[in-house]
């Protein structure tokens, strides 16, 4: 019989993010090379869709990427 729904298929994304990385408990270990680390890249991606004029890409990550790492 033919596998028509991928039943077992590792999925070529996740949503999981950062924690897969640095869990204590391997939890979704098999996900870690394909987990966004940052959401910096999505952040960009929905401001380009929604914006009329996408400028200055390198200076907007730059700047996310160092919101995103401030230690609170």
């Amino acid at each position: 019989m033919a596998n028509s729904i991928n039943w077992g298929k590792i999925y070529e994304s996740t949503n999981w993010g950062v924690g897969v990385t640095s869990n204590t408990i391997n939890w979704g270990k098999s996900y870690a090379d394909i987990a966004e680390t940052s959401i910096v890249p999505t952040l960009l991606a929905t401001l380009e869709a929604r914006s009329t004029y996408f400028e200055n890409e390198a200076a907007s990550s730059t700047l996310l990427t160092n919101l995103e790492n401030i230690d609170l």
